[in-house]
């Protein structure tokens, strides 16, 4: 009597793995900025002197800025501030805002002053200037409509550090005129967008959910 044929099992020539779930960049590796003291912080700071990558396998790489030729510390420069000015406006509720809050960081940037990841330096020097102006011209004081006056102003509000400025920004005399110039600024935007809106064909589609 014939023998009933046994099943059969196969070997893959390459044994399969298990798929290992894959890592975000953070799991992989922690970044640590260095002081002199030996310090450590997530974020950079015009004090650090070292940058460690920490794997997390164990192995940590040390870096240092002379361990580039100039050209490659420009070129990491330039990245880095891209990375710092986008930040900047992350939180902006328009383009207007993301505008100024980018210009307040670069004026503080300029005076040497450095800005930590999350910190507030409020509206940037012109937005001051013309509050403040504002705020003059409400209370009966001299108003400084001239070209010369209106300069000098600005170049008091860009003379202010951080705190000043936040200060300022803050104070029930100029924060209620930054909101009325930052709602004029927004109206102004509308109206243009709508004005460049006129006569274009809808891009609607036609599939578009439409209520009676």
């Amino acid at each position: 009597m014939a023998k009933a044929p046994q099943p059969t099992t196969e070997t893959p020539a390459t044994p399969i793995e298990p798929t290992a779930t894959k890592k975000t960049r953070a799991q992989n590796c922690k970044k640590v900025y260095l002081d002199r003291e030996g310090n450590e912080s997530a974020h950079a700071s015009p004090d650090a002197i070292e940058l460690q990558f920490r794997f997390s396998n164990g192995h940590t790489k040390k870096t240092r800025l002379s361990d580039f030729p100039d050209n490659i510390n420009v070129a990491n420069t330039w990245h880095g501030w891209a990375q710092k000015g986008g930040d900047s406006y992350a939180s902006a509720e328009d383009v207007d805002d993301a505008e100024e809050k980018f210009d307040s960081v670069y004026e503080l940037l300029q005076k040497g002053e450095w800005i930590k990841v999350g910190e507030r330096v409020g509206p940037p020097a012109t937005l001051l200037a013309d509050a403040y102006c504002r705020y003059l011209t409400a209370a009966g004081k001299t108003t400084p409509e001239t070209k010369e006056g209106r300069e000098k102003v600005s170049t008091w509000v860009k003379g202010l550090d951080k705190a000043e400025r936040k200060a300022l920004s803050e104070s029930p005399e100029v924060a209620p005129h930054s909101a009325a110039i930052k709602r004029e600024r927004a109206e102004a935007n509308e109206k243009k967008i709508a004005e460049a809106s006129k006569g274009k064909q809808s891009t609607i589609a036609q599939s578009a959910p439409s209520f009676a």
